[in-house]
């Protein structure tokens, strides 16, 4: 919807529940093609994920009862640790290095957690959403609780008529160029 709104092609790359330092190895694997971009986005991830390619450890549940090995891992480095002093520390350091990166281009920075969107403050260049996109999700459920986005089939936790308003809105953002708060009585939510 948004591609074709800004009349574009987009290279979209994202992996569920991983930590930056997945965005991270994918803008090297991207350079080429993001070197060259006019218009970037990123969806900013909670700075807490675990640091690591493994998908199977990134996306397991560490409070389930029985667990593999790697469910086991995962379990104990969020136990035993992890450290979110650090982990905000390697995220806030990779939102300075975002700032020089991508200069040449026009970068909207979305946030799906309200924790990566308190670390925004270290992002000085590129438009910035002010409401998180769990946030606004949940907003469908009349509720605050982040487990009903677990086994979410819906395209990027909305309903198929939020993501055309999130679409516009998110133009709308790219367009005039600043910082933009969602417009929350656009959507429909709840009941």
């Amino acid at each position: 919807m948004l591609a074709n709104m800004l009349n574009t092609d987009f290279v979209c790359h994202g992996t569920p529940a991983a930590s930056w330092w997945i965005t991270y190895k994918d803008c090297q694997r991207l350079e080429n093609k993001l070197s060259n971009a006019k218009i970037i986005i990123f969806c900013h991830t909670h700075p807490a994920r675990i640091l690591t390619e493994n998908l199977n450890i990134l996306q397991c549940d560490y409070r389930a009862k029985s667990k593999n090995e790697e469910q086991a891992a995962g379990s104990l480095y969020m136990k035993y640790i992890h450290n979110h002093e650090v982990h905000d520390w390697s995220m806030s350091a990779w939102f300075k290095e975002l700032n020089e990166r991508y200069k040449q281009a026009t970068v909207l920075h979305l946030f799906a957690f309200d924790d990566s969107m308190s670390l925004g403050k270290y992002l000085t260049n590129g438009i910035k959403a002010k409401t998180s996109l769990t946030e606004l999700s949940l907003l469908e459920f009349s509720s605050d609780d982040i487990n009903l986005l677990s086994g979410d089939s819906r395209a990027n936790h909305f309903s198929q008529y939020n993501n055309k308003i999130l679409a516009k809105q998110i133009y709308n953002g790219l367009i005039n160029g600043i910082d933009f708060d969602f417009d929350k009585s656009e959507f429909n939510f709840g009941t």
